[in-house]
């Protein structure tokens, strides 16, 4: 630095962006930021490489790259891919951690009740691996406002009802665990 603090017109600083905030660094770091920045990204991820094989070899689709749409509380991950002119999602759940016969059961079982799931296209439990329609990225508080709340929420009131109030079919048993505290904590 020269006097008064000032940068000599030699000293070379990149301004990075992070968070919407931005932060000068100065060149001699950004090269190191850069080369971070790029392990970081590229991180061997054999789960991911897994299911991309099972995309690919097993189903036989036509899958050039997964792009992270969601994570949630759990070990689970999901993956947006293009499938022609559709958009389709892949799930892992690693077996150690996740076992997705509940969710293909609790899926079939909304369904036969008249609320709206994911399709799901194909599911491997050994593997933990499953492929599902996309309903897109939109959520319901991204477009929420005062001239749609009413049937936006009147719909999702009336799909808890029906959930409610539909009895099981004579001999089906829903044998799924009740979602009490305990089971709350845990997932938590």
């Amino acid at each position: 630095m020269g006097r008064e603090g000032r940068r000599e017109p030699t000293e070379c600083v990149q301004i990075v962006a992070f968070d919407s905030l931005f932060y000068p660094i100065p060149g001699c770091l950004w090269a190191s930021f850069l080369k971070t920045l790029l392990s970081l990204m590229q991180r061997p991820d054999p789960r991911r490489d897994a299911l991309l094989d099972w995309l690919r070899n097993d189903l036989h689709l036509n899958v050039e790259s997964l792009v992270t749409a969601s994570s949630d509380a759990s070990f689970r991950r999901y993956f947006r891919f293009n499938l022609g002119e559709e958009t389709r999602i892949a799930m892992d759940a690693p077996p150690p951690q996740e076992n997705i016969l509940p969710f293909l059961k609790t899926a079939e079982l909304l369904r036969t009740r008249g609320v709206t799931t994911p399709q799901i296209f194909a599911a491997n439990a050994e593997l933990g691996f499953m492929v599902l329609s996309d309903f897109g990225h939109t959520a319901y508080l991204d477009v929420l406002n005062e001239t749609n709340v009413a049937p936006l929420y009147g719909g999702a009131l009336d799909t808890l009802f029906r959930l409610q109030t539909t009895e099981n079919p004579e001999g089906e048993t829903l044998d799924l665990p009740c979602y009490d505290e305990a089971l709350l904590r845990r997932e938590l």
